[in-house]
């Protein structure tokens, strides 16, 4: 049933795109299309239609995770790039980068897009994205968010175009809010784990033993933020302006436990910082992104109760408390004393 689905929403897509398309001059995508610099105007129309689309998707909490999750060059996370530029993602993508005519011997027999990283100049294979508007929209949409990446600094192999483009693909298609909507086949039952833990984590891992570490330790976690206790560390640890964490939960609304079901877990058996044998959980001060190390399953496993504490911690991190100071150890000495057993 949902593949059915899956197709009809292609197929409207498609002719909602290739509607507008015709309608041509009456219809306007952008209020201010003058990064879009191609000689076609019927390029320069469906560009313009995919940027909007593309800018909505970029406001979705999920979606800007993968500034998060891929980098520069030198580590730097692409949000950083962002940052310094002083647009959000949306802007950055209506705004910050130009689009140009691609040469076509650059276009290859698929590219849709080419783009140098840290280039701004987007170049674009215009008579390709005329055809592919009209069947797949969505597709022209997740190239663009792509390209966009590559302008912040993500270089190519690794990772490669492909599994780029499915992460996009992943991330801003809302194709659900966990993993959990994939229906991955885990042994030792993780995926009813994950399934019953939705509300709890949303986790992007397709490793049976780190779901079933993440959806346990998750809802214990969710279960002891909601006790006075706990949500109290909010108020003992600040971020770097100064302000209390719970002033930043109070400024999005949300609880400790509400927050918890925003930030998004993945695997950081890849990352330099796991590699130690000693770090649980890595994450950036201010990201919606948590890297679970190995050890972190190994933890969950031999003590239970130590899991939900991890998590926690890494939660204030989120919310955007730094290190050094306090160090890693006095943070966690605080969340065991309000939110242990």
């Amino acid at each position: 049933m949902q593949g059915r689905e899956g197709r009809k929403s292609r197929r409207g897509s498609a002719l909602l795109a290739a509607a507008l398309f015709a309608a041509g001059s009456r219809v306007t995508p952008t209020d201010d299309l003058s990064n879009v610099r191609l000689n076609d105007s019927r390029a320069r129309f469906a560009v313009g239609l995919a940027l909007e689309r593309a800018g909505r998707r970029l406001e979705l909490a999920e979606c800007q995770a993968l500034l998060d999750e891929f980098s520069d060059s030198s580590g730097r996370p692409l949000r950083a790039s962002l940052e310094q530029s002083g647009l959000d993602a949306s802007a950055y993508l209506n705004r910050g980068v130009f689009f140009y005519d691609a040469p076509e011997r650059a276009c290859g027999t698929s590219n849709l897009a080419l783009t140098t990283p840290r280039s701004r100049a987007i170049l674009i294979c215009g008579p390709r994205v005329i055809r592919e508007i009209k069947r797949d929209s969505r597709h022209v949409e997740t190239i663009l968010i792509h390209e966009l990446l590559h302008s912040l600094g993500l270089g190519e192999n690794p990772p490669t175009s492909d599994y780029i483009t499915d992460r996009v693909r992943a991330l801003c298609q809302g194709r659900g809010r966990t993993m959990a909507a994939i229906r991955v086949a885990t042994p030792d039952g993780a995926s009813e784990l994950l399934e019953a833990g939705a509300e709890a984590v949303q986790v992007r891992s397709t490793n049976a033993m780190t779901i079933t570490a993440l959806v346990e330790a998750g809802r214990l976690a969710a279960a002891r933020l909601k006790e006075p206790n706990c949500a109290g560390i909010f108020s003992e640890f600040s971020d770097g302006s100064g302000r209390t964490l719970q002033q930043r939960l109070d400024d999005l609304g949300r609880t400790g436990s509400a927050h918890l079901q925003a930030i998004y877990f993945y695997d950081g058996v890849n990352r330099t910082a796991c590699q130690s044998g000693r770090t649980l959980a890595v994450s950036e001060p201010g990201s919606v992104v948590v890297h679970v190390c190995p050890q972190f399953v190994l933890r969950q496993r031999q003590h239970p109760e130590e899991a939900p504490i991890a998590l926690i911690h890494e939660l204030l991190h989120t919310l955007g408390l730094g290190e050094n100071p306090p160090s890693s150890e006095e943070i966690t000495r605080h969340v065991r004393a309000r939110c242990g057993r």
